[in-house]
């Protein structure tokens, strides 16, 4: 996820599942880093949304579960480079993720939507449906709408209201063209926030909308009027808190409920991924942050709360956030890092979080060259030798104490050279 600011031109990313953040500066972000700056908000907005939103969630366990997977196939015999042995329910995974999260290329103008096309599929195993929504553009070019477009639509919002932007219409306005095809154009903007983070407490976000709209015009909650919901935030929050939706397994969900349900989940699943007795201080941090969404997050609609603050209550409640929170890694574009995590962490550790995202990438390809090297070379070029370049199965072998090695090392992973 993306964002280019109009002020300076300054791009960002934050990279979902891995707790990562790039500033594409060639500043040292230890001396010229501006925690107020509009960049930065933006993708830590992105951050709250993968600790919180279920949807999120699912994905970072997905990614977990891929992970796993490839570390079993390691203890049974060396894998080998480029990893394709996936089994049938992951590459199941991969395909449901294909078709809920959408688009990958922005569109500068687009003018506005005229029709969807809805398209579906049943995995068999667990009787589950996932649609596929694609806008036919006023153009005439088609664009499929998902969960990405929900995410930077309330992370632009946000973001809008305090600071100047110069974006692409498509991701960052993909909503506004929803809600104005669907006659609802008009309603306020904290409404519209609440029922794109309410969808995203779903497998299916965009269908989720479509059903929800559906379902609050139809009057099925039993007394007349309730359309009227759409304009008035507190009403809108009432009826969507009690709206319950059917789950996989037989029973049904709310808001609250499917919060509570994936951070168990994903406890579990990072617990497997960073055990307690060799990452400590992740395992406290993720403890943590699971505990905070859990007694302060659940059940909110937290980011339409987020929309409605003036400036300065919006700074400060990002400053706290930061202060309880922080976030793992920040790096420029030089692959220089820090951390804003609490004091109370050993923030070098964090970086196994960016060696799993290298090593996600390794699997990828048969380069012989570290996938850390730039951050090596930036942060600790003494520990670099010619294997870091020629042949990375060797140098890691020889040291495990390099960030690359060590991360190689602690899962036990085996390759084959």
């Amino acid at each position: 996820m993306r964002l280019k600011t109009t002020k300076d031109g300054m791009e960002g990313d934050y990279e979902p599942s891995y707790f990562i953040m790039r500033i594409d500066t060639t500043e040292d972000l230890n001396y010229n880093f501006d925690r107020h700056d509009q960049t930065f908000i933006h993708e830590y907005i992105h951050f709250i949304q993968d600790i919180f939103l279920p949807y999120c969630i699912r994905s970072n366990v997905n990614e977990v579960y891929r992970f796993v997977y490839v570390t079993d196939k390691a203890k049974q015999k060396p894998i080998e480079r480029p990893f394709t042995e996936w089994s049938h329910e992951i590459l199941c995974i991969s395909r449901q993720d294909d078709n809920t999260w959408g688009s990958s290329k922005p569109v500068k103008e687009a003018l506005g939507i005229v029709a969807y096309s809805r398209e579906h599929y049943v995995i068999k195993e667990i009787d589950a449906r996932v649609f596929k929504y694609t806008a036919v553009l006023r153009s005439g070019a088609e664009y499929h709408v998902g969960a990405k477009d929900m995410l930077e639509y309330i992370a632009h919002k946000i973001e809008a209201k305090h600071w100047a932007t110069d974006q692409p219409d498509l991701p960052y306005r993909t909503m506004d063209f929803v809600f104005e095809e669907l006659g609802l154009g008009d309603i306020p903007v904290m409404c519209k926030i609440a029922l794109a983070e309410f969808c995203l407490h779903n497998d299916n976000p965009v269908h989720h909308l479509f059903q929800t709209i559906k379902t609050i015009r139809s009057e099925g909650f039993g007394f007349y009027g309730v359309g009227q919901c759409f304009y008035h935030f507190d009403l809108l929050e009432y009826i969507l808190q009690r709206l319950l939706w059917g789950a996989r397994g037989g029973f049904e969900e709310t808001i609250h409920s499917k919060v509570e349900r994936r951070l168990s989940t994903i406890r579990d699943y990072l617990g497997k991924k960073y055990p307690a007795e060799q990452f400590k201080d992740i395992g406290g941090w993720i403890g943590n942050v699971i505990t905070y969404v859990s007694e302060n997050l659940k059940g909110r609609f937290y980011f339409s709360e987020l929309y409605e603050k003036d400036k300065k209550e919006f700074l400060a409640e990002i400053d706290a956030l930061i202060s309880t929170l922080g976030i793992p890694l920040i790096f420029n574009s030089k692959h220089e890092h820090i951390s804003l995590l609490p004091d109370k962490y050993d923030k070098d550790s964090f970086i196994q979080f960016y060696a799993s995202f290298m090593f996600n990438e390794f699997l990828k390809n048969t380069h012989r060259t570290c996938p850390m090297c730039d951050f090596c070379e930036n942060s600790n070029p003494s520990i670099m030798t010619d294997d870091c370049i020629g042949n990375v199965m060797r140098r890691v072998a020889e040291d495990d104490q390099c960030p690359f090695g060590q991360f190689i090392s602690n899962h036990e992973i085996r390759i084959v050279s």
